[in-house]
């Protein structure tokens, strides 16, 4: 029988260290007896010995290699733990507290560390220790985060980055040790972690107060630059730092928020001219880099190599006009790109079309971009589509719509005139009992016969008629641009070329007719009515007789002497006709090209229209039939047009728009819960859940408050009302108080 190991004498050499080392002895004794046997216990037990007596504090070494001994014998073996203790021995007579830093993170590392690498880890730690308490503390440190490293980086980039640790040392020590948290935290979200070490190399040879911004900026990088791309990025940035450029982590910052704005396309031939560039001025690249989004919004890709190389000459001529170019800032940088371009941008004709705005409105209309308005949350949202609130027009910033810029001008003025038509013609000065010049007025009749009550709005109330609200509303919409488009032809013929050009471009992109349900069909087909495509117009083959008489009520309000009345009187009979009609699937085989240039509709009996909207009120939308109706695509140059929000929005301000009666009283002490129900029902806005019917609501009522009427002098905002109360006059009731 073999007998156990005595251990007496290791623990009387223990004992005369602290008693945590001991304590570590004893903790981790069993277990390692278990791993490798007595007799290698025995070993294990006099190596912690020698190692403690090794110096001052080597103690502190051996208890960490105590309580590191059970996992690191079970991860790589007994063999391999001698070595592992060598190496821990030589960095003990380097510094006992490098050495039990070691220890200590080795469970932690070596199941992640190849074995043939634990030498070499513990030599790259021993690298930075130099023998003072600074340059331990910076090894230890290394130690420390040595697991977050391993995980994430190949052996041979843990060599160069603690290799750029190294340099730093050389530099300051709080910079180095700094750098290894870095590491820490950055490598292992950068996938081109070689590069941007080699980078921060560099830079800690030419300007190492620049490392800590460069692996910030490092993470920007990788969530900007096409992952393709980065490692070129990198290259480039390095090139730049040893030409010395100022502030690399800067120009990191700006040119990788410069690049997120461009498609992966585009970001690769802009990174290729920065390539191209860096021999000649880093500053240029710099600029080029931020600038070339901005470049890219005004001409296209294949435009951009003449205005690089046009820029290129002029930094050869002189570097600081050259930069001056690709920053924007020459004069010649930007009438190449006004040359270049096939866009309008609103900023540029802004004074040009207010003036041409204001001679058609016959008052002062401000024009705005569209952006302006989406901001203020009110209702409108579209930050493309032109608008106007009943006194200010609202265009897209920029206009790309032609190949040439004179197309995309003509296109702008279209659009122009027709918001500026809506006011010039007064389609948001509808009033309910106004009288139409082109129609028998059946409005208040059909009113009367379904008992509707008034709303707020002129506009609302007749809304309010129709159980398919939003069918309502698009008719009404298609009907008021369409007699707007007329009534500008008809008085500006200098417009009628680029009107017709402008609508023909609008009908050879819609969406194909045949692919709608029977109900959008016929509004479809409405729109392209007032598109002037009355020739061949596609029809369900079912619904020949109401297309015609659509079209007969459609010419109508196209007439020069109609109104917005004549509107909404065509409204109400196109409603008539295209609500009962289902919203079913129309088989290919079932359409016609139908010639709807001459014809003619028959005047519908009150009576009839009372009960259609009567029984559609009792069937609800379930009773319509076939798929639930979905408004057209937007018609791009007529914008959003939004009568029902600009005549609300006239009466919180105590405008007079449309009636001067009932309603106006009816919106004076309008409540912001009024609001906010007004906004549910109506179909012109839509709203994700009640929070933001509640901001725009508010928001309308700030809206409102901007352009309250004053009071006359002395009234102050509000009257105070006169109270008849009991009692006799006020006495002061304190001392020092007087009434």
């Amino acid at each position: 029988m073999t007998s156990t190991p005595d251990h007496s004498h290791v623990i009387v050499e223990l004992e005369k260290h602290p008693a945590a080392l001991l304590a570590a002895y004893e903790e981790a004794k069993e277990r390692v007896v278990t791993a490798v046997g007595p007799a290698s216990a025995l070993k294990w037990a006099e190596e912690g010995v020698q190692l403690a007596n090794l110096g001052a504090r080597a103690w502190e070494a051996a208890t960490e290699y105590y309580k590191a001994s059970p996992q690191v014998v079970e991860i790589i073996g007994f063999p391999q733990f001698e070595r592992w203790l060598e190496s821990g021995t030589e960095l003990v007579d380097e510094s006992p507290v490098v050495a039990a830093a070691y220890f200590r993170a080795s469970p932690e590392v070596l199941p992640t560390l190849a074995p043939r690498h634990i030498a070499g880890w513990a030599t790259l730690g021993r690298s930075l220790s130099k023998g003072t308490w600074k340059s331990s503390s910076l090894a230890a440190r290394f130690f420390d985060v040595s697991n977050d490293l391993v995980q994430n980086v190949t052996f041979h980039e843990l060599q160069l980055f603690v290799s750029l640790v190294q340099t730093l040392s050389n530099r300051s020590y709080d910079l180095a040790s700094e750098a290894l948290v870095l590491g820490q935290r950055v490598l292992p979200a950068v996938g081109e972690r070689e590069e941007l070490i080699s980078l921060a190399t560099v830079l800690s040879e030419t300007s190492w107060r620049e490392v800590r911004g460069s692996f910030e900026a490092a993470s920007r990088v990788s969530l900007s630059v096409d992952r393709k791309l980065r490692r070129r990025y990198f290259s480039l940035t390095e090139r730049l730092a040893r030409a010395g450029m100022a502030n690399v982590s800067a120009f990191m910052l700006e040119s990788a928020q410069s690049l997120a704005r461009l498609p992966q396309e585009e970001q690769m031939v802009v990174l290729e001219r920065a390539e191209d560039l860096a021999d000649t001025s880093s500053e240029a690249v710099g600029a080029f880099l931020k600038t070339a989004p901005t470049v890219l919004e005004r001409i296209n890709i294949s435009q951009l190599d003449d205005w690089y190389q046009r820029g290129v000459e002029f930094l050869k001529e002189n570097p600081d006009g050259g930069v001056a170019y690709f920053k924007l800032e020459s004069q010649r940088a930007e009438q190449l790109l006004e040359a270049l371009s096939s866009s309008i941008e609103l900023d540029r004709v802004r004074g040009l079309l207010g003036m041409y705005a204001n001679a058609l409105a016959g008052t002062e209309v401000q024009l705005q971009s569209v952006g302006e308005l989406a901001h203020k949350n009110i209702g409108w949202v579209s930050m493309e589509l032109a608008t106007t609130d009943g006194k200010n027009v609202f265009l897209p910033e920029m206009v790309d719509q032609g190949e040439t810029k004179q197309e995309n001008f003509a296109w702008l003025k279209v659009v122009t005139t027709h918001q500026v038509g809506h006011i010039e013609f007064d389609s948001f000065g509808f009033n309910f009992d106004g009288e139409a010049s082109r129609f028998e007025n059946l409005r208040r009749k059909v009113a009367d016969g379904i008992g509707a009550q008034p709303s707020t709005t002129d506009v609302s109330s007749f809304f309010d008629m129709f159980p398919m609200r939003a069918l309502a509303a698009d008719v009404f919409s298609v009907v008021e641009d369409a007699r707007v488009d007329a009534n500008l032809i008809e008085r500006y013929k200098g417009l009628k070329e680029h009107y017709y050009k402008v609508q023909d471009e609008t009908l050879q992109t819609r969406t194909p007719i045949h692919e709608m349900p029977a109900q959008q069909a016929m509004v479809e087909l409405l729109i392209r009515l007032s598109l002037h495509q009355s020739e061949n117009a596609p029809v369900p083959t079912q619904y020949v007789q109401q297309a015609q008489e659509i079209a007969a009520l459609l010419r109508q309000v196209q007439d020069p002497n109609a109104t917005v009345e004549d509107t909404a009187e065509a409204t109400l009979r196109i409603y008539h006709l295209i609500s009962q009609v289902p919203n079913d699937e129309v088989s290919p085989d079932d359409w016609e090209e139908t010639d709807l240039s001459e014809t003619e509709f028959s005047e519908p009996d009150v009576q009839n229209i009372v009960d259609n909207l009567q029984q559609q009120m009792e069937e609800g939308e379930e009773g319509q039939g076939g798929e639930e109706y979905e408004s057209p695509e937007d018609v791009e140059y007529r914008g959003d047009f939004k009568p029902e929000m600009v005549q609300l929005l006239a009466k919180m301000k105590g405008q007079q728009s449309g009636s001067e009666d009932k309603s106006d009283e009816t919106a004076e002490g309008l409540t912001q819960e009024e609001i906010e129900q007004m906004l549910r029902d109506s179909s012109e806005v839509d709203f994700g859940d009640d929070a933001e019917v509640q901001q725009v609501a508010s928001n309308m009522m700030k809206e409102a408050g901007a352009d309250a009427p004053d009071n006359p002098s002395g009234q102050g905002y509000n009257s105070i009302p006169h109270q008849d109360e009991e009692g006799g006059p006020l006495e002061p009731s304190e001392p020092r108080s007087f009434v």
